[in-house]
């Protein structure tokens, strides 16, 4: 039952996230926390390789050290947060093009065999 204690240790996980918001933390902060969770609830359900990349990516301590910044200099962790979030949607925006268009050509190379 692996997708079990994955889904436990996202669950814990998220015990920073209320904290930081309960602090007050911007929601880019919170955004980019919840990233670090995502990803490693999502990348740890796969058995075996899943674990190595939680041990390495340790999304807890990514979480406290962005937590920490954010109470030194505010302002600072806010812009690069933005960056970061910034830098993700058009990443994200890339990838839907490039997929619709794999698609779209896909439908046509099959339009004109079977035509």
């Amino acid at each position: 039952m692996p997708f079990i204690g994955d889904a436990i240790g996202v669950l814990l996980s998220s015990y920073i996230l209320s904290e930081a918001a309960r602090m007050g933390a911007s929601r880019t902060i919170l955004a980019r926390m919840a990233f670090n969770i995502a990803v490693e609830g999502v990348i740890g359900i796969v058995p075996l390789a899943g674990d190595v990349f939680d041990a390495a990516w340790k999304a807890n301590l990514r979480n406290v050290r962005l937590l920490n910044a954010w109470l030194d200099r505010p302002h600072r962790a806010q812009r690069s947060s933005l960056l970061f979030l910034a830098g993700l949607v058009a990443a994200l925006v890339a990838f839907v093009v490039v997929v619709g268009l794999l698609v779209y050509y896909m439908g046509a190379l099959l339009a004109g065999s079977v035509g």
